[in-house]
């Protein structure tokens, strides 16, 4: 996150020595994924100059607006990865490891200092949320051939799950495909998948 500056003495527009504390709406845009997004997010803290109302901004003013836009585009927060991660009892290595990602993006997602793609941040869902996942993973990072064709569900596949003590539950995939689906389009997908739980996106199932 971004680091907080010195205040000045002196407004840095006008000169004045009029620089007090103040809490407002501040409104922002982001560049993320090669797209810009507006965020409003309420109840900053700021530094306000009372003669011409120029605005200077400092780390916690940062922070809620990382957070805003997150809630607004529906990826996890850094501290829930971390969270999720000594959950499970990994190291940043070894978490990077079982999803095939650089230790150094788990660091910089867990200290804020880089926002996750969607597309990692699916994963990190579905590893958090889904203990089948977590196993299906383990399993196919050891077989090369797995995922180089497409298996329906009626097909029958050389990667035997049952064998391999991996109990794959599609109700619960499609559960969680469903609110990926929902996070990254503004028409959520219709009907709700039955028993659908509302807690997933942050919650860790063990």
């Amino acid at each position: 996150m971004a680091k907080q500056n010195p205040i000045p003495s002196r407004c840095p527009s006008c000169l004045a020595n009029a620089m007090q504390q103040a809490r407002t709406t501040v409104t922002s845009v982001v560049k993320y994924e090669s797209a810009k997004h507006t965020v409003v997010a309420e109840n900053c803290p700021v530094f306000v100059c009372g003669d011409c109302g120029e605005q200077l901004y400092y780390s916690e003013t940062f922070e809620i607006i990382d957070r805003q836009f997150r809630s607004n585009i529906g990826i996890l927060l850094a501290e829930e990865i971390k969270k999720n991660r000594n959950a499970l009892g990994l190291t940043q290595v070894e978490l990077a490891a079982k999803i095939r990602i650089s230790p150094e993006s788990i660091s910089r997602w867990e200290k804020g200092h880089i926002r996750q793609s969607r597309s990692s941040d699916l994963l990190l869902r579905l590893f958090f949320g889904l203990p089948d996942v977590r196993t299906c993973v383990h399993a196919a990072a050891s077989d090369f051939n797995f995922g180089r064709e497409v298996v329906h569900a009626s097909s029958e596949s050389s990667w035997d799950s049952e064998s391999m003590g991996i109990s794959i539950l599609a109700p619960t995939l499609a559960r969680s495909v469903w609110q990926a689906e929902c996070i990254n389009q503004s028409n959520a997908p219709s009907p709700k998948p039955a028993n659908f739980d509302d807690s997933w996106p942050c919650r860790l199932a063990i």
